[in-house]
């Protein structure tokens, strides 16, 4: 899967996914966000999908608190995007319909396959 050709808009159930996610076509690479309320993430990347959905697992563990897992793959089968990540020794894998759109299917596959659907957001810590 290429990036889109104009930015994607956040995807709409972020109350769902537990973050707002947009992943907009930059020159040379995209760029992915991740946010919530409180907390906002992006990277840079190149417009590859492991590239993106790296960045975009990378953000949003940084925005819930939470240990980067690497992305091992990304495959489109039966009309599913498949994300396959490995945290440690586990490997898991996440799928979504791509029927969905990209800007849809993405979040929704690097996130079942993280963990990462419906994850709280760490409290912020308050420097005294």
């Amino acid at each position: 899967p290429e990036p889109e050709a104009a930015p994607s808009p956040p995807v709409a159930d972020g109350d769902a996914l537990g973050v707002e996610v947009a992943i907009s076509p930059i020159v040379g690479g995209a760029r992915v966000e991740v946010s919530t309320e409180k907390v906002r993430s992006f990277r840079v990347v190149k417009p590859t999908p492991i590239a993106i959905a790296q960045g975009l697992a990378d953000a949003w563990c940084q925005v819930v608190g939470r240990v980067p897992f690497t992305v091992t793959d990304v495959a489109v089968e039966d009309g599913d995007l498949v994300v396959m990540v490995q945290d440690g020794e586990t490997e898991t894998t996440g799928r979504a319909p791509v029927s969905e759109g990209w800007s849809q299917a993405v979040p929704r596959a690097v996130g079942r396959a993280g963990g990462l659907v419906g994850a709280v957001p760490a409290p912020l810590a308050v420097n005294s």
